[in-house]
This record gives structure tokens, C-alpha cells and sequence, in this order.
């Protein structure tokens, strides 16, 4: 069986507190980009539809 070759790499387990709020920071900011281009692109068509649906009832 192979061994792990990043277990050879890394021998210290405990991450930086630095790091950590680095990567926690971009994750964030990678949400918030992603939760924008849902509202703008998926959810901001879906309304326009309904909006036009409803003026044709009317």
C-alpha cells in the first residue's frame, strides 16, 4: 500500500491562528460573491419573469 506523501510533507498538525482567519476571510468573500451572482443572475431573472407574467393577466 502507498503511503500518504503529504503526511510526509506536513508534520506539524496545528495550523496558525494567521492562517486560519486568512483562509475563514476568503471563504467568507467567496460567499458573499457567490450569494451576489444568485441574486443578480437566478433570482433577478426568476422576478423579471413573474413581473412580466403578471402585466400580461392583467
Amino acid at each position: 500500500m502507498k503511503k500518504n506523501p503529504f503526511k510526509e510533507i506536513i508534520n506539524d498538525k496545528d495550523v496558525p491562528e494567521e492562517v486560519k482567519e486568512v483562509v475563514m476571510s476568503e471563504l467568507n468573500s467567496t460567499n458573499l460573491l457567490t450569494d451576489f451572482a444568485d441574486l443578480f443572475t437566478l433570482k433577478f431573472g426568476s422576478v423579471f419573469e413573474d413581473l412580466i407574467k403578471n402585466k400580461k393577466k392583467k
